[in-house]
Order: C-alpha cells, then structure tokens, then sequence
C-alpha cells in the first residue's frame, strides 16, 4: 500500500472543476509510519504570489490516518493547490505526480488545478445523444450545376489527386470540386443512418478559395455553394431528422481579396488596404500603411482582425450583426476557429450575442491543449468560467487514443482521461467534441497505416479507437469519409473529395453500429470511471443511475482477462458474463447490464 493516497478522481467530491459558491471536500490518506503529526491544506489563486493554509481535519482508519478538509471557493477563477505535511517542526510537500497521485517534494512543488466556475451553459439536448459529422462541403457531395468564381477553377474530375495540376497552395486554393449545400441535402438520409444529430460545416461565407477560411463577405453564403435560400433549406429539412447545424466561424481574419480589405479591387467597395477612410481600416493594424500588417501566422493573405476594433465587433455581434443573422436563420450554434487568438472580452461579447438568439446553443472553440488553464499570448484564458465556450475540440483524447494503439501502452491515455474529469467542468466534458482526425490533421486511417501494414490489424485497431471515441465523455465527430476509410496526410491533402459510392461498406456498418449505441441514455450524461489501464488493457465504465456499460480494450499480442464483480450481458452476442471474461488480442469487449 502506498504511503500517501490522493488522486482528484477518486479523493476530490465534487470531481472536475466547481461551481462558485459550492463545497468541495479533498481526502488524503497517510500511512501512520510516516509519522505526521499535523496536514495542511494549501492554495492559491492564479497568479498569486500568496497562499492560504487550512488545517486539515484527522480521523484514524487502521494504519493509516485520513486528513480532510472542505473549501468553499468564493470567487471565479483558477486555483492551485497542494498539501503540507508536517513532523513536529519539520515539514515538506505532497506534489502532483504524473498520475495524477501525490509524491513528497521540498519547495516549488507541482500543484494540483481546481478551476471555479460562475455556471454552466447547457446544450439542446439532443447534441449529446448523438454524433457530430464535420463536412468539408466542396469536398463532401455535388448536386446540380455549380458556377465557379470568375479566379476560381472548377474541376472536373471529382475525387481526383489534390495536386494533380500543382504543388502550389496559391493554386490548390482555387481549385474546387463543386460540394455544394444541395449535395448535403441529398445526403440527410445517409447521415441519419449514422445518428448524426448534428453536421458541422465548413466555413460557407463568399471566399475566394476552396476552403472558405479567408472570408471575402460575411453577408453571403458563398454563390459556388448555393444560397442563403439553400442554406435555410437544409437547417429545415434537417431538423425534420433531428439534425442540427452548426458553423464554422472565422472571426479572427479575413481574406485579403475581400470586400473589407479589398486588396485586389475586386470588389465595389472602399477597402481597408484602399484608404484610411475605409469603413474598415481599423479592422486591421497596419504596421507600414498599405503593405505591410499584422496577418494570421504571417500569411499576407488573411490580414488580422484587431482585437479592440469596435467596429467589428459591431459589426459581429450587434443586434443587426452577422452572428444574429445567421443564428435566426436556425443554428445549433458556431465552432469558433482559432479562438485562442480572439481576446478574452471580445470573446465574452460573440458567446452573449449567439445567445441571446439561442439560450441552449453550441458554442465549441478550436484549442489543441488543456483548454482549462491554457496560456495564449501572455494572458490566461477564461473558456469555461460562465460567460464564453460550452466546450472545445478534443485535441487531447484524440492523441491519447493514437498513442494507446500505437504504443500498446494505455497509461497516457489514463491520464489523459483523468486530466479531462479533473480540468473541465462535467457540462464541459459531456458536450467535448471528440475527434480522431479533421481538416487539419491526418485522417485516421492513415495514422494507423503509418505504424502496421497489416491491412487486418489495421482495421481491428480503427475499431479500437473509434470504439473509445464514441463510448468516453464527450460527442464523436466523424470527419466525412473515414466511415469508409478514406486517407490522407494532413492538409490539404486530408481533404479529398467523398467518394461517389461506398468505398469501405464493412467499414461504415461498424460506424452504423457505433452511432447505435450511442443512442443509449448512458452516453448523455452518465458518468465515467476508469476500471483497469495495464499496458495493453484498457477498460471503463460509463454509468446512469443503475444502467452500466463496460468497455474494454486490448491493443496487445496477447488474450487479456478481467474479473466481473457482478452478472453482466455481452452487447453484440447477447451472452451472460458472470466471471472472469477474456479479451482477444486486438480487440475490444462491450458489456451491459441493462436486460
């Protein structure tokens, strides 16, 4: 046994982040050979220099000692802490290890988070009980004529090699392959049997590229993918499905060629780049009048949007602004692309303006880390304290699960998983936005192809990760097309077109099944606990009230065996378990107790 016991998961009630306000109760056990004589319960605020100590209450138990404390945290924000133990005079640290456990340091040690929150920002209830499916529309479905751009070039051979005619970007961004909204609408029933209940969409405003993220006019929905008559069409005929639609927002740049920098004068109107006196010359910062201004990594193309321009954030956010617009036209809501670069007030004011259209909408932001204590451009973020994101894209799990199958190890994802139920806020976790490839990363199933070129292998490890994908906290979201294993490394080269028929039928069966279970109740809200992470073994439960799930997974070479403490039924066979049930190399095990 060890001689110190804390982990958040197991020792922290409420676990995760706190509501303001409310009791939170921390338990550490200390073996009684250690020879304590006194604990302390020791926090901070974020960025504090001061902490405040809090004896720690003691209650033998055997051999060990029990010390527990209950804090009350009275204002919002992000507090560390960790615990002081003392022998006699002497003392020292209890610190924050790797697995989430505590191990004895001296000075400086590595505190443990607990973020407080004002209150929770609920979702419409059916985007947790289904799956999300993310359209790359030019490249997802064609129906009817499509019209190009008078500098764009329509392709015409759908589905063919993303640089067949150039390795340059200037001209892959003007190549299309014609998706169009029509397409989607096409595809509704074919979505509905994967039970998406929600399509999230590429960015659709008018841009003179393919993939739409350097925006030319907010007002209209690009003419190369229909109308706004079409895309009212399809938030109506979707909703008939009980499919929602959310938005790719991009509200950090625009294009260069665009009616508010107007670079190229293509369009009739005075442009930031044409004139101080633009309507929108303080948008942007220019740094050498007209050449030379502040862009989105350096990419001259997309000029950035100014923090404290209260002329755009007008413009976005005010009662006639684009955010209201769309939002009445029937949205679930917006993914707000790289929302670490929009400043914390400006931020504040984009979430309150979607909701005062929609109270109950999804508001999910682009961060590839802890989105919990996440530091960009010299500030911390504020996410998830009340007034900003009801969750983010989960960039952590999704690594957590490639390393598993990879690495035959599941520690990282353990700790991954306890990271998430620590950090986030329960609303957080449950509306996550759980991915395993998207427009900027590599598909899947070419990250597998990339460690075995055993076809089946390949296959039994994809069902491996979807399986976690959709069964831990958090809303699966397929990128279109990995359904039926399409590939592709990175971008652009991960945006290739849908394919025309079904190319993998095994394989989107599989999906079919995996959006079936998700219709269990267990997966709206149902808690998680980690059951076993040895090497190779992974398994977990999730639970609502007496409904339970167990779901375990062996990415070794070798059968694996876990013990039952309770009668429960195989998922796909219908065979009762009462003991000790074996998992096969390479797979995976779904139990319930539900009869």
């Amino acid at each position: 046994m060890s001689e110190y016991q804390f982990n958040p998961i197991y020792n922290k009630v409420p676990t995760g982040a706190s509501l303001v306000n409310k009791n939170v109760k921390y338990s550490l056990k200390i073996n009684k050979s250690i020879g304590s004589t006194a604990v302390f319960f020791n926090y901070c605020f974020d960025g504090s220099n001061t902490t405040t100590l809090v004896k720690m209450q003691s209650n033998e138990l055997g051999d060990e000692i029990e010390y527990s404390v209950t804090i009350t945290f009275e204002s919002v924000g992000l507090y560390w802490y960790c615990f002081q133990v003392f022998q006699g005079e002497h003392s020292y640290f209890l610190q924050k290890d790797n697995n989430f456990n505590v191990s004895p340091t001296g000075n400086n040690p590595s505190r443990f988070q607990q973020l407080v929150y004002a209150n929770e920002n609920k979702v419409e209830a059916n985007y947790n009980s289904g799956v999300m499916y993310h359209i790359f529309v030019d490249r997802f479905c064609k129906k009817g004529e499509v019209k190009p751009h008078t500098d764009m070039i329509l392709r015409d051979d759908w589905g063919g090699e993303i640089t067949k005619n150039s390795q340059s970007f200037k001209v892959i961004n003007k190549e299309c392959f014609g998706g169009n909204l029509n397409g989607i609408i096409g595809k509704l029933d074919y979505l509905k049997s994967l039970n998406v209940t929600t399509i999230y969409l590429s960015p659709i405003f008018e841009a003179n590229s393919y993939h739409k993220y350097d925006t030319a006019d907010y007002s209209k929905i690009d003419s190369m993918f229909g109308t706004e008559k079409d895309f009212v069409s399809l938030i109506l005929k979707a909703k008939l499905k009980n499919i929602n639609i959310i938005l790719d927002g991009v509200f950090n740049h625009t294009g260069d060629d665009s009616v508010y920098f107007n670079k190229y004068s293509t369009y009739n109107s005075v442009g930031a780049y044409q004139s101080k006196n633009s309507l929108y010359y303080d948008w942007y910062n220019f740094t050498d009048y007209p050449e030379k201004y502040d862009s989105w990594w350096g990419i001259d193309c997309m000029p950035q949007i100014k923090d404290n321009s209260p002329n755009f954030t007008n413009f976005l956010c005010g009662n006639c602004g684009i955010l209201k617009k769309y939002m009445k036209l029937g949205l679930l809501g917006f993914r707000l692309d790289v929302v670490d670069e929009i400043e914390n007030s400006k931020l504040n004011q984009i979430c309150s303006s979607i909701r005062e259209v929609k109270k109950n909408a999804l508001i999910l932001g682009e961060v590839w880390e802890d989105a919990s204590n996440k530091i960009a451009y010299g500030y911390r973020r504020n996410y998830f304290l009340g007034k900003q994101l009801n969750s983010v894209m989960n960039y952590p799990l999704k690594d957590a699960i490639i390393n598993y199958i990879e690495t035959k190890n599941c520690s990282n994802l353990r700790n991954t998983i306890f990271m998430l139920l620590d950090h986030y806020p329960k609303n957080v976790c449950d509306n996550l936005m759980n991915i395993l490839g998207t427009h900027d990363s590599s598909r899947i199933m070419s990250v597998i192809n990339a460690f075995t070129n055993n076809k089946l292998e390949a296959e039994s490890l994809l069902k491996i990760a979807t399986l976690l994908q959709f069964t831990c906290f958090g809303v699966p979201c397929i990128f279109y097309g990995d359904e039926q294993g399409l590939q592709g490394v990175n971008a652009p080269y991960c945006r290739v077109c849908m394919p025309t028929k079904n190319a993998n039928i095994k394989l989107t069966n599989w999906y079919k099944f995996l959006g079936k279970l998700r219709t269990e109740k267990v997966f709206e809200t149902g808690k998680l606990n980690v059951l076993v992470a040895d090497n190779e073994l992974f398994g977990f439960e999730r639970v609502d009230k007496k409904i339970k799930f167990i779901f375990l997974t062996n990415c070794g070479l070798e059968e694996k065996h876990f013990t039952l403490q309770h009668k429960f039924k195989n998922y796909e066979t219908g065979k009762m378990e009462n003991n000790i049930v074996s998992i096969k190399p390479k797979s995976y095990l779904i139990l319930t107790n539900k009869i």
